[in-house]
């Protein structure tokens, strides 16, 4: 059975959120390779894949290239150590606000009272749901090249948005457990 919520799982695994291409449903998956949320709808997509290949045509659609607000879909730019994410995240603005000189953190770290405890709460919440979009972002484009039968992606892209998805999910967790902390 597919897992739609985290608290199915032990507390201390480690889990990854994934979007399923066949029903587009969020799933925690307890394996960094699963891609379907259940045995259904991988046996579906691959019948519809043969389908669509035995009947000579490409079914390929993008996911979501231009989201409501006409912001383009996401994209790597770059080579090598240079190569990084080029995508909108609409919860950036909001931290500008609270945020303006980018040391919010620094200072909530050090131990420097500077906001109360719901400023910060509202911070790292901000923070965790722009971390969240980020990887939704990092997955959207590992989605896109497995439905291209992984030929839109070179293996340094690969290993690239690899990296940033175990990267992401660390500060996940991470500001995940400082929010525990902070609304206790």
């Amino acid at each position: 059975m597919p897992k739609y919520s985290r608290e199915e799982f032990p507390a201390n695994s480690i889990v990854y959120e994934r979007t399923c291409p066949y029903c587009a449903r969020d799933f925690w998956a307890n394996k960094p390779r699963a891609v379907y949320c259940s045995a259904k709808c991988r046996v579906y997509a691959n019948k519809r894949k043969r389908e669509a290949q035995a009947a000579g045509t490409a079914e390929h659609k993008p996911l979501n290239p231009v989201d409501e607000r006409g912001n383009p879909g996401p994209a790597l730019v770059g080579e090598g150590s240079r190569m990084r994410l080029d995508y909108h995240n609409p919860f950036d603005e909001e931290i500008r606000k609270i945020d303006p000189h980018a040391d919010f953190e620094l200072k909530h770290e050090a131990g420097i009272v500077v906001q109360s405890e719901e400023s910060l709460a509202s911070y790292y919440t901000l923070r965790l749901k722009g971390c969240m979009y980020y990887n939704k972002a990092v997955r959207y484009l590992l989605l896109e090249d497995q439905i291209n039968n992984f030929r839109q992606l070179t293996p340094p892209q690969k290993r690239f948005l690899a990296s940033e998805e175990f990267r992401v999910d660390a500060e996940i967790s991470r500001l995940n457990r400082l929010l525990r902390q902070i609304t206790r």
